[in-house]
């Protein structure tokens, strides 16, 4: 996965449109947040169920920000798939104390790295004592709406982890051994320096710098999504079908030249041609059939001159 820049525009930028009600949500539930994280910055010495954070904003009280933190079906950085806390211990870390005061250091505490391991083990014992499965999935949910600078939307960590595995043995990056934290501290750092002209590109087109982090921070789980092993490895045939209108010839075109960048860079990068002297297209009359082009059943005389059907090519 040499060409990341490559990857990353045809799994997020050439997607913007399907991504846009998740972009949406995210970046509400991040603005919200961020500001939340600002007041109390300005303001350590403030409560986290204060009302003066939460004014003016769609995230309402205390209560309903861990709501959309912790137990929200989909919160805007991601589902939490099975990871379902029980109610009745949900509503027992709106009074816990400690949890308060867990969750504050999380969005003040300059070390993020210690607030996030004493975030999992409190988390750990909270559950442990609560009967409930410790889904550590829902604190990384919590940290990645916090802290987007540095975490990515892919809060599975065996998710997590196989794109980081993947990574490891096809970039020019070694991700070091490591929480789900740190690791996505390291890596948010290269994808800023590695697809930093793409990243450019969003911020001239939405000038919002919460925007620029969603788009960095679902490539990780687009590249999850669509396998990150051999992502442009060369089909001989493809045949994409649909009604006239649909980008059937677009997308032919643009995933011909992201195949062409690709092998190249991998295969021949002393390479000098270009791509629009590399490509052909060719338009069949609209009574060719797939029969015609692949394979059908055709009419063919046999060894007794009787007509019989055959597959042929």
């Amino acid at each position: 996965m040499e060409n990341v820049s490559l990857i990353f525009r045809s799994l997020v930028i050439d997607q913007r449109s399907p991504l846009e009600p998740w972009k949406q949500s995210y970046v509400s539930l991040i603005k919200d947040v961020q500001v939340i994280r600002q007041k109390l910055l300005a303001n350590p010495a403030l409560s986290i169920k204060d009302p003066q954070l939460y004014a003016g904003l769609g995230i309402t009280d205390y209560n309903n920000l861990l709501f959309r933190l912790i137990y929200e079906a989909s919160n805007g950085v991601s589902g939490k798939g099975r990871a379902t806390l029980p109610k009745v211990v949900f509503n027992k870390l709106y009074n816990d104390t400690a949890f308060e005061a867990i969750l504050k250091d999380t969005f003040i505490n300059p070390d993020k790295n210690a607030s996030y391991n004493a975030f999992r083990t409190w988390w750990t014992n909270f559950c442990k004592a609560n009967g409930s499965m410790d889904f550590k999935m829902l604190v990384n949910r919590a940290v990645a709406a916090i802290h987007p600078e540095i975490a990515t939307v892919t809060v599975d960590e065996g998710k997590f982890n196989e794109v980081v595995a993947e990574l490891n043995q096809t970039c020019d990056f070694s991700f070091p051994n490591g929480s789900w934290l740190a690791k996505n501290i390291i890596l948010t750092q290269w994808l800023d320096d590695k697809i930093k002209a793409e990243l450019d590109e969003m911020d001239k087109l939405y000038n919002d710098p919460v925007i620029r982090l969603f788009y960095r921070n679902v490539f990780t789980w687009a590249l999850f999504e669509n396998g990150t092993t051999d992502l442009f490895e060369l089909h001989k045939q493809i045949i994409k079908y649909g009604p006239p209108g649909t980008g059937k010839t677009y997308t032919c075109q643009r995933n011909a030249f992201y195949h062409f960048e690709n092998w190249t860079s991998k295969y021949c990068p002393s390479f000098k041609g270009n791509f629009e002297n590399h490509v052909e297209r060719i338009q069949f009359h609209p009574s060719f059939t797939y029969e015609d082009f692949i394979e059908g059943l055709r009419p063919v005389p046999d060894a007794l001159g009787k007509t019989v059907l055959k597959l042929v090519p």
